[in-house]
């Protein structure tokens, strides 16, 4: 699946979703990997990341470490207030 961030497309691979999640969380799910990649963060942890985002969303209650919550939340803040373009 491809994404358009920030004048870039990102190839965002689906296998790394889970395969219970709607068509939307996939969107969701790649969205938030082309941010991340865009941030600046590895592929490895970007998918990771992305996975764990979604899975959040869709399980209240479900935590991760401490290091990548706040990691998502630090993303999710710069997302809410427009400035992705900033590296991490």
């Amino acid at each position: 699946m491809k994404v358009f961030r920030k004048g870039k497309f990102y190839t965002y691979d689906e296998s790394f979703g889970d395969s219970t999640w709607s068509y939307d969380q996939l969107l969701q799910a790649s969205s938030f990997y082309a941010t991340c990649i865009h941030l600046g963060y590895n592929e490895e942890l970007s998918y990771s990341l992305s996975f764990m985002y979604i899975s959040t969303l869709y399980m209240p209650g479900l935590k991760y470490p401490d290091e990548y919550m706040d990691t998502i939340k630090n993303i999710v803040n710069k997302i809410e207030l427009g400035i992705v373009g900033e590296k991490h």
